[in-house]
């Protein structure tokens, strides 16, 4: 009987947020999977889930990353696929942002799924020169349809989502030989989530839209 495969999920362990969506789907299809999220979240006993290992991971911290990844990797043989769904959204006015905003945006939406990809490869390299494995990986970071619909007060999240698209097709054509298919999902906010609370209050203000033209 074969094993369940493994998903290894970066972020969305609240749930409120979109990455909360995707693992109850990967759950609901058989999937275990292995969550890194920040220890405040991954120490809260509200937000542990049955049929997932938890690993309290800081991504503004390398070491952090190199550590939860390498332990992953290391005990986890039927792990087939990461999914990128951590992020950074600070929406505000360009004369109001912060710099240190800024910056954050771009280190967990932009920098920390770098690390998070070169340090799994690094270990799968030696995984499968070890093993003489060589099964196809799945990477998957989340993007957003901010990436190429500009909107308004978020030049960061948007400038950071653009990003990652051109660094995952870079990826993809860098890694394929080697077996990994790297990619994005781009689509807007989805219902329930803290992404659509913002996104129907700036339509809201920026359009004059009420529930019903923003649901529709």
């Amino acid at each position: 009987m074969a094993s369940e495969p493994v998903l290894l999920q970066v972020g969305g362990l609240r749930p409120n947020s979109i990455g909360y969506v995707i693992m109850q789907r990967f759950l609901e299809g058989g999937w275990r999977v292995c969550i890194m999220d920040l220890p405040t979240v991954v120490f809260d006993a509200k937000h542990i889930l049955p049929g997932c290992m938890h690993y309290a991971t800081d991504l503004c911290n390398d070491e952090h990353i190199d550590l939860a990844i390498a332990c992953i990797a290391d005990n986890e043989p039927e792990l087939k696929a990461m999914i990128y769904t951590a992020g950074y959204n600070r929406i505000g006015p360009v004369e109001n942002y912060r710099i240190d905003d800024f910056e954050k945006t771009l280190r967990l939406n932009l920098v920390a799924p770098f690390i998070c990809i070169q340090t799994l490869v690094k270990k799968r390299i030696e995984y499968n020169r070890i093993r003489n494995n060589d099964d196809p990986f799945g990477i998957v970071i989340l993007g957003s349809n901010t990436s190429y619909i500009a909107k308004t007060n978020t030049a960061a999240y948007g400038a950071s989502k653009a990003g990652v698209n051109h660094m995952a097709a870079c990826l993809n054509r860098e890694l394929a030989l080697k077996g990994y298919f790297v990619t994005t999902l781009n689509f807007g906010p989805v219902s329930g989530t803290d992404m659509d609370r913002v996104t129907r209050a700036e339509l809201h203000w920026q359009r004059g839209w009420d529930d019903e033209q923003y649901e529709n």
